[in-house]
């Protein structure tokens, strides 16, 4: 994803190279070889797509260029319209070739205030969610307490140190020779000092707790509104830092280097060198600024002055003093600032998890090395009980729904057979067919025995039906003549093939519906595949719920610092956002980029094209607040 830097680099360049004359060629071989010297090692500043090499790159070609310098005290001090055709085409290059390296160390400076801004505010948002909730600011104050413990502790005896050395109770030797018993009735003294120190750090302490508060909860929580007030500090000072960084950005952004606002490019490389360093400078001094208006009014304009950078020699040499010293020193800086004022260390945020750990770390290995055997047996169970859930419950139910794709009938499972229902037909048709060749002495062959094997194939029985209530009105007869019980006997074989019809049916239905429910019975088994791998998924990634749901909330939090600080600070005059202001935005914006893996990825161009509609400082502030709402409207 192609950074602000890049593209503000990409477009500098091509400004750069619309500024650059043709160079006419140079009959002298000495200076066509130095010429060409130059060219290489412009060649190496634009060397890669973006022209942003690291820094020790850029200080060695730049020494290099120093080094084969032919007009480093000519082009000082001799105005361009003196000079020769060879020295104007030395100068023309050395000029390209500085404005090559100050738009690399453009890039960086924005790259370096960028970077700077994810830590900053990713501890901002720590120290939001502790004061935010009691349970997690308290869980603080018992992370912190061993620190706090000992600091007090060397604050109380450093105060009473102080104390008896101001009564001239005891000396430093004396202290070192405190087990001499002349010294007892001083050392009595000293621990009496030391008693009252620290009965007045309670008082100091106790003061702080509200009133009301029972004798043991204020015991239990004195720390909070300390604590509370020590982080109230920190994120002040970090906000300081942000706000420093974001003013220093935009305004890099916006009058950093502009080769189309003037026509004296090389001025406008030399002012945006200097402006560089001013403005990474000043991003370290947040115990100068009271407020971020001083700090616009009082920095700022110290860019806008006369450069002394008259040659490209000078530049050189202030391009490599600001990225050998400035650049290192500002971001040791700030590195400082951010561990003091920044969320405690990993060991200090988790040594209660770590030490309960190690409590209980004896009897787990106890309890592993008592029961080798049985913890050998349940691994083995439990690859076991895997192994056959994979096949049982996930290969062969989808190997089943393969075979009712592909329609292969010899692993199909019927209710009936087709088999026993013809039989059972053919049975009944019979039993039929003499029952009426007997009654009616009709020909086997005849036309009226075929009809009658067609009926009884459809259902119906109505001679045997007629027989049966013939046969009934005289039971008696019925049944010694045998007619009644040959009618029953009929009619069970006729229910016995309608019972047959109808398990034929379902069966038949039931086969049409088997991929259904082979899908319905592998389905369990997949999901819990599915959730297990995906559980497995997101605690090796850490890319869960949670943390997609936190990001959500700090895309939320971040749109609405963005849209408050347009709403707020809009200059009515320009219709422009102020320096700092539009800086914020930039550092808003580099945080939202970040978080790009939260919006689908169907959106994520869009999502890009928006943030970088924000970034644009000339659309106005009227289209960054529609950018702005745009941006709610779609993603949030």
């Amino acid at each position: 994803m192609e950074t602000l830097a890049d593209e503000r680099i990409r477009a500098l360049t091509a400004q750069l190279e619309f500024c650059t004359p043709v160079l006419p060629r140079i009959r002298d071989s000495d200076v066509q070889a130095r010429l060409d010297r130059l060219k290489t090692i412009q060649h190496r500043l634009t060397s890669k797509p973006s022209n942003l090499v690291a820094l020790p790159t850029l200080v060695s070609a730049l020494k290099e260029f120093q080094h084969a310098s032919l007009t480093g005290s000519t082009s000082r001090k001799s105005p361009r319209k003196s000079l020769s055709e060879a020295e104007l085409a030395i100068d023309e290059i050395e000029w390209v070739l500085v404005g090559t390296a100050a738009i690399s160390l453009y890039g960086n400076a924005l790259n370096l205030l960028l970077d700077r801004t994810l830590p900053v505010s990713e501890d901002i948002y720590y120290w939001d969610q502790v004061l935010s909730m009691p349970n997690r600011l308290i869980y603080y104050s018992l992370q912190t307490a061993p620190l706090r413990g000992v600091q007090l502790a060397r604050e109380v005896f450093t105060e009473a140190r102080t104390h008896v050395h101001r009564a001239n109770a005891v000396t430093v030797d004396d202290v070192t020779n405190i087990l001499s018993g002349s010294l007892w009735a001083k050392l009595k003294k000293w621990f009496h000092v030391l008693k009252e120190t620290i009965i007045c750090r309670k008082r100091e302490m106790m003061s702080a707790i509200p009133q009301g508060v029972a004798p043991w909860a204020s015991l239990l929580f004195w720390p909070v509104p300390i604590i509370r007030k020590e982080i109230h500090l920190k994120r002040r000072r970090l906000r300081t830092l942000l706000e420093l960084q974001a003013a220093s950005l935009g305004y890099l952004v916006d009058s950093g280097i502009d080769l189309d606002a003037t026509s004296d490019w090389r001025r406008a490389i030399s002012d945006g060198v200097e402006s560089i360093g001013e403005m990474v400078e000043a991003t370290i001094k947040i115990d100068e600024v009271q407020d971020i208006q001083d700090f616009i009014s009082n920095v700022m304009p110290k860019s806008n002055g006369s450069s002394r950078l008259s040659s490209p020699f000078k530049v050189a040499e202030r391009i490599i003093d600001i990225s050998s010293n400035v650049f290192p020193t500002t971001i040791e800086a700030q590195s400082s600032l951010i561990k003091i004022n920044g969320k405690p260390s990993f060991m200090l945020r988790h040594w209660p998890t770590l030490l309960i750990m190690s409590f209980s770390g004896s009897s787990i290995l106890k309890f592993v090395t008592n029961r080798q055997a049985e913890l050998k047996q349940w691994i083995f169970d439990i690859a076991g009980t895997l192994v056959d859930f994979w096949q049982n419950w996930v290969i062969e139910p989808v190997k089943g729904m393969i075979r009712t794709i592909r329609h292969i009938e010899s692993n199909r499972i019927a209710l009936i057979s087709k088999q026993s229902l013809t039989s059972d037909m053919q049975s009944l048709e019979r039993m039929v067919v003499d029952f009426a060749i007997e009654k009616t002495g009709a020909d086997p062959a005849s036309a009226d025995i075929e009809l009658l094997r067609d009926r009884v194939h459809k259902g119906d029985l109505s001679l045997v039906l007629q027989s049966y209530e013939t046969d009934i009105k005289r039971p008696i007869k019925g049944t010694i003549s045998g007619d009644l019980l040959r009618t029953l006997l009929i009619q069970m074989q006729k229910t016995k093939v309608d019972v047959e019809l109808a398990m034929t049916g379902i069966d038949d239905l039931l086969q049409s519906q088997s991929l259904l429910f082979g899908a319905l019975g592998a389905s369990p088994s997949l999901i819990v595949t599915y959730l297990t791998f995906k559980w497995i998924y997101v605690t090796v990634t850490g890319r869960g719920i949670r943390s997609r749901s936190r990001d959500r909330e700090k895309i939320v939090i971040t749109l609405r610092a963005i849209e408050r600080s347009t709403l707020m600070t809009t200059d009515s005059l320009s219709h422009r956002l102020p320096y700092h202001v539009q800086g914020l935005i930039l550092c808003n914006v580099h945080v939202l980029r970040s978080m790009s893996n939260v919006i689908k990825p169907s959106l994520r161009r869009c999502w890009v094209d928006d943030l970088r509609d924000l970034e644009n400082i000339n659309l106005g502030a009227s289209r960054q607040k529609a950018t702005i709402e745009r941006i709610w409207r779609m993603y949030i």
